[in-house]
């Protein structure tokens, strides 16, 4: 494999690979085991991953644009947010897949931000970033190396175990 990756961060998914994969995890039932229980899930989970990014709706507010479909006036890129994460979220099936191969994971992850994001118009929904971005003094991995960075590094995910081990990390590769 010849494409060109961020060398610093694969270095870091390593080490993190080595340390869940030496560390036992307790399997825990999913408690998520009636219809009524995933949706109220998939509520929250859409309410406030949305809200760590700085989206502030009232939780009335977000249960009524997810009961309507319909975006409140004054925030629609945000109200547009919580619906595609909720879309995603709230079908168990879907939230289920996991990928098997590295042409999975891109489908997967193009899929998900397609549907996350179709609705802004600022972002080219369901396609790896073209400019460099960065988050304080942490710069992101730079656009001409995101695939060979998530190829490369899929390769710890695909040597792991168990499901939490598995979805630690690749919440950090995708971080």
């Amino acid at each position: 494999l010849n494409t060109p990756y961020d060398k610093e961060r694969y270095e870091r998914f390593e080490i993190l690979f080595e340390n869940l994969n030496k560390t036992e995890f307790k399997r825990i039932p999913d408690p998520n085991n009636t219809n009524s229980k995933y949706e109220n899930f998939a509520f929250f989970e859409s309410y406030f991953s949305n809200y760590i990014e700085g989206t502030k709706f009232t939780v009335e507010d977000a249960k009524r644009i997810i009961d309507t479909g319909i975006p409140l006036f004054s925030k629609e890129e945000d109200s547009h947010d919580v619906l595609g994460t909720y879309k995603i979220t709230s079908n168990k099936h879907l939230f289920s897949i996991t990928p098997q191969n590295t042409e999975k994971f891109f489908r997967l992850l193009i899929d998900r931000h397609k549907t996350l994001l179709e609705n802004r118009k600022s972002v080219n929904a369901g396609y790896f970033k073209e400019l460099n971005n960065q988050a304080g003094s942490t710069v992101f991995v730079h656009p001409d190396l995101v695939k060979g960075t998530l190829e490369k590094g899929f390769k710890f995910y695909l040597a792991l175990r168990e499901p939490l081990q598995k979805a630690a990390y690749i919440m950090f590769l995708i971080s």
